[in-house]
Formats: structure tokens, sequence, C-alpha cells
């Protein structure tokens, strides 16, 4: 697909009959796509969401880090295809919170065709989360590049108001997981992509082999980004002071397209883009939050790909996952603000004499 894009986008751009018939290759490729797609994961994958290890099982390996690469991998492409079905619903500009009152906006003529897609993106949220729920190894990333695949699904699951509490819950169970084994000097993410150096991990049980394998990361700036737009301010919080206390080395940041992307992003030709570091974590603050949407405002570089130009942003998500490059911030741009909640405040203790509060209830499903 992505081949194919970089050869006919300057033709789908036009408005004569060669733009039309680049159009109906391109859309004809991804029918081709996710018709190979369903016929593995509709058939082979999904049945097994909901049973207990299932998948885990199915990798057909003892090695508990093939096991790992593979189901992070599996969750990326699973995010990917509910994304592409995202964007049969959202505006050109990118992707946004299915509300209901969104979904009133669209005209009525396709409101089968969106009560079908709605219904598909759900069922790939409760699969993707059933498989995390039934496959303990998502809850411990061994390399901090998986946050490509984290990313992805998280973009997902903000796509549906129903499914925002599932990043709170795995947002935290993978920041505590990571944590724990970087404390523990156990099988902490690493920056290394070489397998054999997952194999040896960690190879020594040293703070300065453990400095050495920690220098950047995107996983931790990612996991409290969410936090802070989930309103979930204890884990951003908790975040912030581990990066305090044992990260003082590492760099938080993430990526952004430049102007070479456009030449290279789609087939990985030559490198481009531009690193974003020194993101803020700061305990008591939603400073990454804040940081993040300001450069997503002004970086134009994205806006500039053709991919986003005509409307079809799925695209740069499917170059980011293929070239293992970080999902775009500008991709966000209208989901974070709108997945907010009020912070957390603790409940002050009563009064002598005065009842216990209740306890909160579950978040709304919205």
């Amino acid at each position: 697909m992505l081949e194919v894009w970089q050869l006919l986008k300057t033709d789908i751009a036009k408005t004569s009959k060669s733009g039309e018939a680049a159009s109906l290759v391109l859309n004809e490729l991804a029918e081709l796509h996710f018709t190979i797609w369903d016929a593995l994961f509709e058939d082979k994958i999904l049945p097994a969401a909901e049973i207990r290890h299932a998948i885990s099982t199915a990798v057909e390996s003892h090695a508990a880090l093939d096991i790992n690469l593979k189901l992070f991998d599996l969750v990326g492409r699973l995010a990917l295809r509910g994304l592409w079905l995202v964007w049969q619903l959202s505006p050109a500009s990118g992707p946004v919170v299915l509300t209901n009152d969104y979904l009133n906006t669209l005209p009525a003529l396709v409101s089968d065709t969106t009560r079908a897609s709605l219904n598909q993106i759900d069922r790939l949220i409760e699969a993707m989360m059933a498989i995390v729920s039934n496959n303990r190894a998502l809850l411990s990333p061994i390399g901090d590049w998986q946050a490509i695949d984290i990313g992805l699904a998280f973009t997902l699951l903000a796509c549906r108001p129903g499914a925002h509490g599932a990043i709170d819950q795995w947002a935290e169970e993978l920041a505590k997981h990571s944590m724990f084994a970087f404390k523990a000097h156990g099988r902490y993410p690493i920056t290394s992509r070489s397998y054999w150096d997952l194999v040896d991990h960690p190879s020594e049980r040293s703070d300065e082999y453990r400095t050495a394998s920690t220098e950047g990361s995107i996983l931790y700036p990612l996991l409290a980004l969410w936090a802070a737009a989930r309103g979930e301010q204890a884990l951003f919080d908790e975040i912030a002071k581990f990066s305090e206390d044992g990260l003082a080395h590492c760099t938080f940041q993430t990526w952004l397209p430049d102007e070479d992307s456009e030449d290279n992003l789609y087939l990985n030709r030559d490198s481009h883009g531009a690193a974003l570091a020194g993101i803020p974590v700061t305990e008591g603050t939603h400073d990454a939050l804040d940081f993040i949407l300001a450069e997503a405002k002004t970086n134009k570089h994205y806006d500039q790909l053709t991919a986003v130009k005509l409307g079809h942003w799925p695209i740069v998500l499917t170059a980011c996952r293929a070239h293992r490059l970080p999902v775009p911030p500008q991709v966000w741009r209208d989901l974070l603000p709108h997945v907010t909640r009020p912070a957390r405040e603790p409940v002050p203790p009563p009064d002598d004499g005065a009842p216990e509060p209740p306890d909160a209830g579950p978040e709304d499903a919205r």
C-alpha cells in the first residue's frame, strides 16, 4: 500500500480522469489488504481473544521474548485496522472522538454504513482489550520502542468514549510494571532493537548497564501524556518522580515529521523527521500535555504531508508502524483535548461524626 501511495500520490491529487483512476487503484488495494487482514485476524486471532493465554500459546515459542514481541506487534496491527475504520467516520483532518453528538452530524444517507463501521470499531476495541487482559505480557514492554504500538492502540481507544477508561487502566499497568522492573534490575524496557540484545537483557545488573540501556525514551512520556490528558494526576506524578529519581540521564522524546518526510516517510528511503526532545514531566503539573499540544499546533510539517492534505491520514500511521516511528503528536490534536476530564482530587477526611463519603462509581460509558 505504501509503495502504491508513493507512486500514485501526485495523480490522486488531480481532479482529472487520471486522478479518479489512481484513487480507484488505491481503494482496490486497500480493500484487498483488509480482506487479507480479515482472513487472518477475524478467522484465526480474534476468536481467541477472550481465552486466557490462548494467543500467547499460539506464538509457538517457549521464549518469553518471542511472545512479548509478537503480542505487541499484533496489538499495533489490530489498532491500525481500527483506525482505518475510524477514518471512514472522521473528518479529513484526522481522528476525533466518535461521540453520539458527532455521529449525528454525519449525513443520514450513510447511517447504515456508519452503524456498521461503528459496530466493527467497538468490536475490535473490545477484542483488543480482551487480548491485553488475557495475555499479561502486554503489561510489560521489553523494548521502549514498543510505545509505537501502544500509541496506536491509545489512539484507537481515544476515538470511542466508552473506551477511555481502558486507557487509564492499561497505562497504569504499563507504567507500574516498567518502573518496578527498572528498580529491580529486571526486564525493563530498553532502547536497543537488536533481538540478541533483547535476548540477553539484562546482561548486567548494574547501574552502568541500566543507564546505557535507557538513554532515551518514547514510552514514559507517552504514558505521562495520556495520564495528563485523562486527568490521572497520581499516575502522572508517579512517572514524574520516577523520572527524577531513576531516569535523570534519560531524554524523554518523541518524533515529528520535517521538510524531508514527504519524500522519505512512505518508503523509508532516507533518514528524515526530527526528535522532539526534553518533554517535561513535572510532579504536580500536566506540563507534558501542554508541551505536546503546543508543539502539535506550531509544527506545520505534518500538515504538508500529501497523505494528510488529501485526507488519507491513516497512510501516515501505516508508514509509522511499518518503519517503527512514533505516532506524530499532531494526530492527537482533536483527541487529547476531548478525552480530558477533571483531575481526581483526594477525598478530604470526614469531620467528627460525619459519615464516610461513598466510594466513587465507575466512569460513565458516555
